[in-house]
């Protein structure tokens, strides 16, 4: 079995739980990176935060580096093999469901 950080696995743990909560096919549920993020982290102040380079009139990003942190997530449970990048969004392998499931 593949051995995952405690963040990895909560991380596994909800996105196999909101594709069998939605109404999609596994075949087609997808997930970004800012909703990954808004599961991990819902109550964080950081949602009412901008991000912005200082150099610039830009607003910058809602929420900070959140979703930034949510891909480096993806990534990581990528070289598990556990999601994949399809297209410019996030799917699951069989196996995640396998890991959630414990087999």
């Amino acid at each position: 079995m593949t051995t995952l950080t405690p963040a990895q696995d909560r991380a596994i743990r909800l996105i196999v739980a909101d594709m069998r909560a939605s109404s999609r096919p596994d075949a087609r549920y997808s997930i970004a990176p800012r909703q990954l993020a808004r599961m991990l982290w819902p109550d964080s102040p950081a949602w009412e935060k901008r991000t912005r380079f200082g150099a610039t009139s830009n607003q910058g990003a809602l929420g900070g580096t959140m979703p930034m942190n949510a891909a480096k997530l993806l990534w990581k449970l990528n070289e598990h093999r556990l999601v994949f990048l399809d297209d410019y969004v996030w799917r699951l392998y069989p196996a995640a469901e396998r890991y959630v499931d414990g087999e």
